[in-house]
């Protein structure tokens, strides 16, 4: 099983105060792969600096010390923007992931393509759409 998380579920985490990694590891155990594709990573070392939130900039920060920390596995995948790259990759693997994003417009756009969405609800938790 893998687990592609994206930019907003990051910052959103670290915002909220939800341990990501930890509830991931309750609902899936340890044998999952979890992916933070190379264009969030860059997507995080940009809002770090321009965000016009400082929350932002400070979520980003943090999120960023937490990957060097964590076992995840961070592919170049093809497509323009980090949302197109996660639609494409989780499309092509539908059956075996799990997308796990607060943004309303990919969770649309990867239901259309009948991949499995995640979402943090009420703060504290993993809900499936």
């Amino acid at each position: 099983m893998e687990i592609i998380l994206d930019t907003n579920a990051l910052i959103y985490s670290i915002e909220h105060r939800f341990d990501l990694f930890t509830e991931i590891k309750k609902q899936f155990g340890t044998k999952i792969k979890i992916i933070v594709p190379k264009a969030v990573i860059l997507e995080l070392e940009k809002l770090k600096t321009i965000a016009k939130k400082q929350s932002d900039r400070l979520a980003a920060k943090i999120v960023l010390s937490i990957l060097k920390t964590k076992q995840i596995y961070t592919p170049n995948l093809e497509g323009a923007y980090a949302d197109k790259q996660i639609i494409d990759y989780a499309f092509k693997k539908k059956s075996q992931i799990y997308v796990i994003t607060n943004d309303l417009l990919l969770r649309k756009k990867l239901k259309n393509k009948n991949v499995k969405v995640m979402f943090i609800r009420q703060k504290r938790f993993l809900g499936l759409e």
